[in-house]
């Protein structure tokens, strides 16, 4: 698989889940859905934006070898939003 496609299903996927994340809390507050499932869409997030980085991590590594200086600031910020969705929970 070329750098550039696992970096772009690394930032599609780990922006997903970050607005999953946040629509999870939401939901619950405007009463859409009861806590539990506002919680199984956070843990969804979670283990998703997890995925997510651990694959910007590989893809950086593939365009670090490859020399392609897009793909890697394109990683480096799946990389970043992958920790900023996964530290709080």
């Amino acid at each position: 698989m070329k750098p550039f496609a696992l970096v772009g299903l690394s930032l599609l996927l780990v922006l997903g889940c970050l607005l999953l994340a946040i629509a999870s809390g939401f939901g619950h507050r405007l009463q859409l859905w009861g806590f539990a499932t506002g919680f199984k869409l956070l843990a969804g997030a979670v283990i998703g934006a997890s995925v997510g980085t651990v694959l910007a991590l590989v893809a950086g590594f593939l365009a670090w070898r490859n020399a392609s200086q897009s793909s890697l600031y394109w990683s480096i910020t799946a990389f970043v939003l992958g920790l900023i969705a996964v530290a709080p929970p």
